[in-house]
């Protein structure tokens, strides 16, 4: 399979939606030196279907990250989808 068997989509400036295959996947957020900044998913199997992860704004240890421009990276059986969150505060 690949990327055109998923629904790929940012919904608000924070929300990252996926699915429908039932694979484990992977979800980390990234500033734009490349740095992880959460990690959303974790390589959890997910039942099919589409699929919604809220950013908060938070790091990994909780504290608030800085409005800005960030990446999300998406790891799944298929491949890998790379896209763009905003964050504004």
């Amino acid at each position: 399979g690949d990327f055109t068997s998923y629904t790929w989509e940012v919904r608000a400036e924070n929300d990252v939606g996926f699915g429908p295959a039932a694979r484990p996947v992977t979800l980390t957020v990234y500033n734009t030196a490349g740095q992880v900044v959460a990690r959303l998913v974790r390589g959890v199997w997910l039942d099919a279907g589409p699929h919604v992860r809220e950013w908060d704004g938070r790091d990994d240890h909780g504290r608030a990250a800085a409005s800005g421009l960030y990446l999300y990276r998406l790891i799944a059986a298929e491949g890998v989808r790379v896209g763009k969150l905003a964050l504004i505060r």
